[in-house]
């Protein structure tokens, strides 16, 4: 069985096992927020991080001008969440944080149906 899809680009990953780690992220998460720690096992088989510090790293994203998003007014540029999946047909993509429709290149003030 194929965990690709022909109709879907899912940017070079393995679509299934990233929905699994995101899942176990969601429930720790879950966890967390509600005021449970970790379990001593969880942390007792954790690797170690020495000399550690946050540093910010790449990812894809994708930007543009944004119309009908839920916090940024319409018609300012934008930069998504992480980009998990797009379409072939380049119509739809699929952050971290949501769907977004795409319009096609160079139609800039076109109306779509």
């Amino acid at each position: 069985m194929t965990r690709r899809h022909n109709a879907v680009d899912f940017i070079g990953a393995d679509p299934l096992s990233t929905a699994d780690r995101l899942e176990a992220l969601a429930a720790d998460l879950r966890r967390l927020a509600s005021g449970s720690f970790p379990a001593a096992a969880d942390l007792s088989d954790a690797p170690v991080l020495r000399e550690w510090g946050v540093m910010s790293r790449s990812c894809f994203a994708l930007v543009g001008t944004v119309e009908g998003h839920p916090r940024i007014p319409d018609f300012r540029p934008a930069m998504t969440s992480e980009v998990f999946a797009i379409d072939k047909g380049k119509n739809w993509a699929r952050t971290l944080n949501r769907y977004y429709r795409l319009e096609p290149r160079g139609s800039e003030g076109k109306q779509h149906g």
